[in-house]
């Protein structure tokens, strides 16, 4: 289905006067600029970030990796001010038993005082791609694992890249990406225990936009979702994590849809830092943060190379994207 973008002028007609301003590394195809303020903040691989606050201290949750402990599954970071980040923790230290491997992605919040952490997973034997959910009472974990919540659409590689999100109205969503070979951004509905799904997977985009089909992937993920104006705004990755991972985002005036691709896109893209992606919105102090990862080391999966944790401050303008320099 097409996804124009939703004009100025239709916004104001509904009396919606926000349009997405996001912070970027190039402002077009054609000139790439770096930006200051997007330094890495973790030395360690930290790939597909997501942040919540809790208390008085913001937590990250990442993709396992390889500096990990043997068995010890998705890296806690902590940090009071945003700028500097410690390991606190795993949140597993224990793989679960009903998967075996590719453990991404992960998607927190917090409420009712307990920590929901989202992440997918690779069931054992079979390969299908699975979003699975795990619970604690401390944001640092340890996470109690309550299994897989949805698996592998028919002749796909499964679901990864889950991201919760509570509606104005309290009502619960999970969005996700469907996995290979055909790609595209989902969502389902929650019940009220935020793990039991209330409804069917709704396909919300695929790949369509020129800019989505990188050198190496033709890929849409990694969604986030935000709120404001009246309006959804769907945040998400295009390309390879580690030759020429890009963002965007579209736009809906119901968060099940249908979502209008900016014609602004990609708002995140490489030019001193390479394969910029990954990327989370979360609350800061005074506005909404992206949290996004770039690639460091020779580019390709497999070279040594790393992904780094890096947050940049999103802008909101009434009618075009704007850049924020810090």
């Amino acid at each position: 289905m097409p996804y124009a973008w939703i004009s100025p002028s239709r916004l104001r007609l509904r009396g919606l006067l926000v349009a997405i301003a996001a912070v970027v590394l190039a402002a077009s195809a054609t000139s790439a600029q770096a930006l200051p303020y997007a330094p890495a903040l973790f030395g360690r691989d930290f790939p597909d970030p997501t942040v919540i606050r809790s208390a008085n201290a913001w937590y990250a949750y990442a993709t396992s990796t390889a500096w990990e402990p043997r068995n010890h599954l998705f890296p806690v970071l902590r940090s009071t001010d945003l700028r500097h980040w410690s390991f606190v923790s795993d949140a597993f230290v224990k793989i679960p038993p009903w998967t075996d491997g590719h453990w991404w992605g992960p998607g927190a919040l917090e409420v009712r005082g307990l920590t929901y952490l989202y992440y997918s997973a690779q069931t054992s034997g079979h390969g299908e791609h699975c979003l699975a959910l795990a619970i604690s009472r401390k944001p640092q974990g340890p996470f109690r694992d309550r299994g897989p919540i949805i698996c592998a659409s028919p002749g796909s590689a499964g679901y990864i890249d889950p991201s919760p999100f509570i509606d104005v109205d309290g009502s619960a969503y999970l969005f996700f990406a469907t996995d290979f070979p055909v790609h595209t951004i989902d969502v389902i509905p929650l019940h009220r225990d935020l793990f039991h799904p209330a409804g069917p997977p709704i396909e919300l985009m695929g790949v369509s936009q020129p800019w989505q089909e990188g050198l190496s992937a033709r890929t849409v993920e990694g969604p986030s979702v935000v709120t404001r104006g009246g309006l959804y705004y769907l945040f998400y990755s295009a390309g390879s994590y580690s030759v020429d991972y890009r963002m965007g985002y579209a736009v809906a005036a119901s968060v099940r849809g249908p979502y209008s691709d900016s014609p602004l896109n990609p708002i995140l893209q490489g030019g001193a830092l390479i394969a910029p992606g990954g990327g989370s919105v979360f609350a800061g102090p005074i506005g909404e943060l992206l949290a996004f990862s770039a690639w460091q080391g020779p580019a390709g999966y497999g070279r040594g190379g790393r992904r780094t944790l890096r947050i940049a401050p999103l802008g909101w303008n009434r009618t075009a994207v704007s850049v924020h320099n810090g």
